[in-house]
């Protein structure tokens, strides 16, 4: 039951295959069990306990499937919970007819036994007879005592169960108090089972300062109304001041003539899972608001490709509520090229790989506007390599879409008109030169082409001034600068 419930709470498959493993180990133990000659009581709690652990193993692959889906804790506890109850009577009814038998042996053995020297010491006459009595009776007393034996072990080996399993077993008497504790009860550090005897439930909360609670008040009404109760859980102090979270069942108990005796029940001390399952919760409520709050679209996907999960800012971007969202195929809100894009290339390419990056998709908004985007993906796989869900990342790229298609639009406008002043400037007979801030030249003409042509200069886009002036003083093509013109150049 606590590697099924760690299963739940830790999603660790390791602890599935062991639970599975112990679940093989129960069902053989009562086959075993059941070969033993038993009474009608005995075979009904084997059918409890066979019971409860077959229920479990089928919730097993409930929990994967759930898992795989992204259900939160609580709600996966809750598709699985189980009564364990009838289950845990019976083993203390086991318990009980294996402590009865080994009384019930020991006591025919001994009257056996007394038999057996009166009758020997008693001065029979007919000796043949005497001996054959006494051969029956040493024979009888022989598998007597193996079965003894046998008996005494299985009540050991019950016990050694009891004392290793985290529960504990627990008795009042008929007027509620403590009469019995199970000693693995006293094994924690802050429980001390030996001042809880003769004391009443009540009796020890107050003693611990427990402010008593209306549940604390139904439970009190239930035992005094002498009803079995199932997995009553509560908090309490312990004898270090700690909080402790306990759960526990009970089963009223009745003697032959229909009176009250007392109860009879089993707990457990679930503390450390509580505060692990309130860990938990509270990272996933963390995770849960990030999730919703971060402002960039997030979702998830099952391996069919239907959504299973959205952010608030997914939702709020595109316009839709979650019910319009939830269980639809993703390319749902695409347009038909990213969707048959989708379908055809990137959702295949995604199961093979396991992964996505920066792919560019055109959404359909709920008002009918179409956004760009860019998405990137995770996978999660299961222990059969097989896609479960993914996470995925969706960043709006329209703006920047609209910026870089803005950009080359205006580009092309620039060629345009550079190419039409070219022209213009072209028709011009006299030699046009343009430079910029650095002095390198943008814009020139066919004329001053055909001017510096003769004198080997390179006239093209990106020259610098001094070059085509340095080519012209080596061709003496200034004479008005001729002995200075490095000053010129200046």
């Amino acid at each position: 039951i606590h590697k099924f419930k760690n299963y739940v709470l830790r999603h660790d498959p390791a602890l599935a295959k062991a639970a599975k493993d112990d679940i093989a180990a129960i069902l053989a133990a009562i086959d075993s069990y059941r070969a033993l000659a038993i009474n009608d009581a005995e075979r009904i709690a084997l059918d409890s306990v066979a019971r409860a652990a077959r229920d479990h193993g089928e919730r097993l692959s409930t929990i994967e499937t759930a898992i795989a889906h992204d259900h939160p804790i609580n709600e996966i506890d809750a598709m699985v919970k189980h009564d364990d109850e009838p289950a845990i009577t019976g083993l203390a009814l086991l318990s009980e007819s294996q402590l009865g038998r080994t009384r019930d042996m020991t006591r025919a053995t001994t009257q056996v036994v007394t038999d057996a020297r009166r009758f020997i010491t008693g001065g029979a006459v007919i000796l043949p007879g005497v001996l054959l009595v006494t051969g029956l009776l040493i024979l009888f007393l022989r598998q007597t005592l193996q079965a003894t034996a046998e008996l005494e072990r299985n009540e050991r080996r019950f016990r050694d169960f009891a004392e290793t399993a985290s529960d504990w077993f627990w008795e009042q008497d008929a007027d509620l108090r403590f009469s019995f504790f199970s000693e693995n009860a006293g094994t924690s550090p802050d429980s001390d089972t030996a001042h809880m005897l003769g004391k009443r439930r009540e009796d020890l909360w107050q003693i611990a300062g427990d402010e008593i609670t209306p549940a604390m008040r139904e439970h009190l009404n239930t035992l005094r109304a002498h009803r079995d109760f199932h997995d009553y859980t509560y908090t309490t102090s312990g004898t270090n001041g700690l909080q402790r979270v306990y759960r526990i069942s009970g089963k009223a108990l009745f003697d032959s003539a229909g009176n009250f005796t007392g109860y009879r029940g089993v707990g457990h001390n679930i503390t450390a899972q509580v505060r692990a399952e309130e860990a938990l919760q509270s990272t996933e409520r963390m995770f849960r608001t990030l999730y919703n709050n971060t402002p960039i679209m997030l979702h998830s996907i099952d391996q069919e490709g239907r959504i299973v999960s959205v952010s608030d800012f997914w939702l709020e971007h595109m316009g839709y509520d979650r019910s319009e969202v939830i269980g639809k195929h993703i390319t749902a809100f695409m347009t038909t090229e990213s969707a048959k894009f989708a379908r055809d290339v990137a959702i295949p390419k995604f199961h093979a790989t396991g992964a996505a990056r920066d792919i560019e998709y055109r959404l359909q908004r709920k008002d009918g506007s179409l956004i760009d985007v860019l998405l990137s993906a995770n996978a999660d796989r299961n222990e059969q390599g097989r896609h479960t869900y993914s996470f995925a990342v969706m960043q709006d790229v329209t703006v920047q879409k609209g910026m870089e298609g803005a950009l080359v639009r205006m580009q092309e406008d620039t060629e345009r008109e550079r190419d039409r002043l070219q022209s213009i400037i072209d028709a011009i007979p006299n030699p046009i030169g343009v430079y910029d801030s650095e002095l390198d030249l943008t814009l020139f003409n066919a004329a001053f082409v055909l001017m510096y042509d003769w004198a080997g200069v390179p006239v093209r886009r990106g020259v610098n001034l001094e070059v085509i002036a340095r080519a012209g003083l080596e061709q003496g093509d200034y004479h008005a600068v001729e002995g200075d013109e490095e000053a010129y150049l200046q």
